[in-house]
């Protein structure tokens, strides 16, 4: 195999690819990424067997066809530190590999490209479209609240909910939800499980451009996320999701309407004394247009007030901070309304109707 391609190209594509390279295994093959020259065309692909990728054709001028898996972590790290000209990078029939540019030569032990495993069939039936800059915010937005260690596998991913033009992402921990809503332009009946890890990864390759369209599949047990420079699969989680629609109730007793940017550093400003450990809480006293905000820790007390709106008669309510400023962290709105029952009732919030996005918070079970 022996290729031409500009550092440029290559460092974009490695990026790209690095997302889905396993960090630790027993297949050493694992660990590398699989270059692939056949057919006038240079793509990358990585495969960790739960998430993989591959790009879309690479510019390159090639020379001779073939396939080889270098060590990702090496193969980056060389390219990174390469000038900034074309390299030329050419595989012999042992693998060894030779990357070069000017003056500037390293030679390298690959492995046998068809040591590789290869991608999962998918089937393409069924899709819709959202642009990227718009997926990319509903999962940095929801994803918070995806469970990192828990009993039930399927908190550990983001239901991805499809029907009447509706396209609804839902994290669940068992403490709160995170929800986030967009219209598209397809009707279609789809629910299923993606993965945490696997949304992580994709959400540091996907481009900030509302012009650039990410089109999704779903088979049985993948998702196939494609772009014009690369398709991410995925493997889903199998299981029932929580039942989120029935605990999002419009009954209250209490609205309030609180300034977020205030309210975030209001919190920031409680979790320099918070102990998380030992989950010490913040109580929140809601009286007649006024916030009180306190707390007591072993590391000392805080007390403020904030200037809210308030509609419904006085509460007190206790939560754990860093779930509130998760949620003040990732509201789209200037404004976020909390909607409360009783000092045990699970607390929600929500922007306005046009952002799609609301929240649910369960509170602290308090002595005070």
């Amino acid at each position: 195999m022996r290729i031409t391609c500009s550092k440029h190209e290559l460092m974009e594509n490695i990026n790209i690819v690095l997302r889905a390279v396993s960090s630790k295994s027993t297949m050493k093959v694992l660990e590398c990424i699989l270059l692939t020259v056949q057919n006038d065309t240079f793509i990358m692909t990585s495969n960790d067997l739960d998430n993989s990728i591959e790009t879309a054709p690479i510019s390159a001028h090639i020379e001779i066809p073939g396939k080889v898996a270098l060590d990702a972590k090496l193969f980056a790290d060389i390219v990174r530190k390469m000038p900034e000209a074309d390299i030329v990078i050419d595989c012999d029939h042992n693998f060894v590999t030779n990357i070069s540019s000017g003056r500037v030569k390293f030679k390298i032990v690959g492995i046998d490209g068809d040591e590789f495993p290869g991608l999962e069939h998918f089937e393409k039936v069924n899709s819709f479209s959202v642009s990227s800059e718009q997926l990319k915010k509903m999962i940095r937005r929801t994803i918070f609240a995806v469970a990192t260690d828990s009993s039930k596998p399927v908190f550990k991913g983001e239901l991805f909910e499809i029907s009447d033009f509706y396209f609804n992402i839902v994290a669940v921990d068992g403490f709160r939800i995170s929800f986030a809503r967009t219209q598209i332009a397809e009707d279609l009946n789809i629910s299923k499980i993606v993965p945490g890890k696997a949304l992580n990864e994709l959400v540091k390759i996907l481009p900030d451009d509302e012009n650039a369209d990410v089109k999704i599949w779903f088979s049985e047990n993948h998702v196939l996320f494609e772009m014009e420079k690369f398709t991410f699969m995925a493997r889903l989680l199998n299981g029932e999701f929580f039942n989120y629609k029935q605990i999002f109730t419009d009954d209250y007793a209490t609205k309030v309407v609180v300034d977020v940017e205030n309210f975030l550093l209001n919190v920031e400003r409680v979790i320099l004394i918070s102990e998380e450990a030992n989950k010490s809480p913040v109580y929140l006293s809601f009286q007649e247009n006024v916030l009180s905000v306190s707390s007591q820790t072993g590391n000392g007390s805080f007390n403020e007030d904030l200037p809210v709106e308030t509609e419904g008669p006085p509460i007190e309510i206790a939560f754990n901070p860093w779930f509130l400023m998760d949620v003040l962290k990732n509201t789209p709105d200037k404004e976020i309304e909390l909607y409360l029952n009783t000092p045990l009732s699970a607390c929600v919030l929500k922007n306005s109707e046009n952002s799609g996005y609301k929240f649910l918070i369960v509170p602290l079970r308090t002595a005070k």
